[in-house]
């Protein structure tokens, strides 16, 4: 498995640069590697079985499961037992019971109707379970009768063929970093086969959000983070705090570059570097309000529980960017989650919720397939945009789970905090919250639900901190140099008085500034660029907007069903594609 992945990762990093065109000249090939990787990878993860429930049953059909070895459970009085050397005896089906061993009591509750997950490793025990359901008492018997008249329950365990296949594109996807890979072919595969006609369509694959911040050393460029990512429109300009964690000043001196896409314009209306000093065993983090907290020893969850079977735990106890992509769903509703236990010390009235995550290749992906719905009424649209109200435009992303809410357990309901705006796909954003638990400082856990549309964030990491809040010092610098650049480099630089900046999809901003290192004894610095703005997307699609399936998203939870038939669909072209690609070589 580990030579797999290593073969995989070479694969992908060799075809990265140019996969695009590849995918269009030799389209079968990549989609034989896709499936080839998915498969493969597919049997290092959880798989799906289903119950085929029956409230009665006849001697025919019980004769056929002895024929076909079956293992048979009884279910009663509230009691699991193995029945052995199984038979029957006209109208009664006869038994010896037994103990149930160990291996056989991991699936004793299924949900009817859904998909149950278990693990490959256990389908030599979980596909041939029978389970019966009976009022009859067994007490001290060690042979059992039973008239098929009184069995009030039958359970067959089978193969859930449809969830296992795309289990095993998901959970490779939610789970790890090869993974990403792989669905950033998966992207380009379905790009290259449905492209939609722009007019500024390059060939090349743009799966970046903006705007970008590059730390500049010489001629060397490094990729910081993405600033108030997702503010498309006027309405929805923020200011935003971005940790530029990892990079320390050259001669006491930060060089950055902001940037937009390609079809992309920008907005600036402030940028600032912050200058946090504190203790040496300390962090530090803005939350969205701009609030600044400090954090020292974040407790790993207990449990990150994804549906009833599946703990994510160890994925997001460490920063390794293994992730978990959001891939599970959840009865009745629209969305993907995963539940956080954590055990609260004693009296704690507050906790600082703390993540490492992103937004997917994916989200980027489909929110890019969703705009080409409009057609050529996009920049209609985005006129249309910029003159509603900032409340109203933030109710619509959350009516549609694109931010990451947060919501704690409060008894038997969930009671929602707050959320987490969209960070970009590009890095990874550490990222917190404080969540009051002041009418929960009697309990000794805390239950977290982040919850968000299917595969749209990537979490690395969660934690959580019960600390009070830290001493520390800050200040604010203003750039010393701001200059902006043309795609031909013809410098123009600009007088800080104040005005706004405009950025052309072919312009670039390099801005300066200067810093004190030096903390003092057992003190360190901690930076954030502190930009505030908007964007526009100018990407021009041609045809008429998809009035129908527009009218979709006006309900609530509608990008979450766009994100997995999209996704089905894709799986079905590549599948179709492979199959048929390979017959046409052969």
């Amino acid at each position: 498995m580990k030579s797999f992945i290593i073969l995989l990762t070479a694969v992908w990093s060799a075809v990265s640069g140019s996969v695009y065109k590849i995918i269009r000249k030799q389209k079968w090939a990549l989609y034989a590697i896709i499936i080839f990787g998915l498969v493969s990878l597919s049997g290092c993860f959880l798989h799906y079985y289903k119950v085929d429930r029956a409230n009665k049953t006849d001697a025919a059909t019980l004769e056929k499961l002895i024929t076909g070895g079956k293992y048979f459970i009884l279910h009663a009085n509230d009691q699991s037992f193995a029945l052995t050397q199984v038979k029957m005896n006209n109208e009664n089906l006869e038994g010896e019971v037994d103990i149930l061993p160990d291996e056989h009591t991991k699936y004793l509750h299924p949900m009817n109707g859904y998909p149950n997950r278990f693990y490959k490793i256990d389908n030599g025990i979980v596909l041939y379970e029978v389970h019966l359901y009976s009022r009859e008492s067994t007490s001290n018997k060690s042979h059992f009768s039973l008239p098929v008249k009184d069995i009030y329950q039958l359970d067959v365990y089978e193969l859930d063929k449809t969830a296992t296949k795309k289990s095993k594109v998901v959970s490779t996807i939610g789970l790890s970093l090869t993974a990403a890979g792989i669905i950033a072919i998966i992207v380009a595969a379905s790009v290259a086969h449905d492209e939609p006609a722009t007019s500024s369509n390059t060939g090349t694959l743009n799966l970046g959000c903006s705007p970008q911040v590059y730390n500049l050393n010489g001629s060397n460029s490094e990729l910081a983070g993405i600033l108030y990512s997702g503010a498309i429109f006027a309405p929805l300009q923020r200011t935003d705090y971005m940790p530029l964690s990892g990079i320390d000043p050259i001669n006491d001196k930060f060089h950055l570059q902001l940037c937009g896409g390609s079809n992309e314009e920008l907005m600036i209306h402030e940028t600032k570097l912050l200058q946090v000093t504190h203790e040496k065993d300390n962090k530090v983090l803005l939350n969205h309000d701009g609030k600044l907290m400090v954090y020292r020893r974040p407790v790993n969850p207990e449990k990150a529980s994804i549906g009833e079977h599946q703990n994510a735990r160890k994925e997001l106890s460490a920063i390794d960017e293994s992730y978990y992509s959001f891939t599970n769903r959840l009865p009745g509703q629209n969305t993907s989650d995963v539940i956080l236990d954590f055990k609260k010390p004693a009296g704690a009235h507050t906790g600082k919720l703390v993540l490492r995550a992103k937004n997917s290749a994916w989200a980027v992906y489909l929110f890019k397939k969703f705009k080409s719905l409009y057609g050529d009424s996009y920049p209609a649209l985005v006129q249309q945009k910029d003159k509603v109200s900032r409340e109203k435009l933030l109710q619509c992303e959350l009516d549609q789970s694109l931010p990451l809410s947060v919501s704690v357990k409060d008894g038997t309901n969930w009671k929602f905090i707050d959320y987490f705006f969209t960070p970009g796909n590009e890095v990874p954003r550490d990222m917190i919250m404080e969540i009051n638990l002041t009418d929960f400082k009697h309990t000794n856990h805390i239950q977290i639900k982040l919850e968000t549309a299917y595969m749209f964030w990537d979490l690395d990491y969660a934690g959580m901190d019960f600390s009070e809040n830290l001493s520390c010092t800050t200040t604010y610098l203003p750039a010393y140099n701001v200059a902006k650049f043309d795609s031909n480099a013809q410098l123009n630089k600009i007088e800080l008085n104040g005005k706004d900046i405009h950025l052309a999809a072919t312009e670039h901003l390099n801005i300066d500034f200067a810093v004190k290192s030096s903390a003092g004894p057992n003190l360190i610095n901690s930076y954030f660029l502190v930009g505030s703005g908007y964007y526009h997307d100018n990407t021009r699609f041609e045809g008429k907007p998809q009035l129908s399936k527009l009218a979709t998203f006006s309900q609530k939870g509608a990008f979450d069903k766009f994100s997995r038939q999209t996704f089905d669909q894709m799986l079905s072209l590549i599948n179709n594609n492979a199959a048929n690609g390979i017959a046409a070589k052969n």
